[in-house]
């Protein structure tokens, strides 16, 4: 779990910090269940209405408390197996399933 500037940087190196509208460290809060409500509730969203995409157990375990609805990718840190444990919304295994995934949970709110 890096900080807030630390994730800022690497995203600004890899051009993809404007896709980003929140960018929040361990420095903000260390548990991502605080995080997600945070920002739900910031943008005025129910839990139901947002989602977070992971590659780990822990924090689909996370999203799960805070009742936000999680998509599993599968090329990052856990296996396909792992990530299947913390019961997502949905494990895609490719970035253009990730585009559809999430165009239809969009759709569903």
């Amino acid at each position: 779990m890096s900080t807030t500037q630390i994730i800022r940087e690497y995203l600004t190196q890899q051009c993809l910090e404007v896709y980003f509208a929140d960018i929040l460290g361990r420095d903000v809060d260390p548990s991502k269940t605080t995080k997600l409500a945070m920002v739900c509730a910031q943008r005025g969203l129910a839990p139901a209405e947002c989602a977070f995409i992971t590659d780990t157990l822990g924090d689909l375990l996370e999203a799960a408390a805070a009742g936000v609805p999680t998509i599993a990718v599968t090329w990052g840190y856990h296996t396909a197996e792992t990530l299947a444990r913390g019961n997502p919304t949905a494990v895609v295994h490719t970035p253009d399933q990730l585009r559809d995934v999430f165009i239809a949970l969009v759709e569903k709110t």
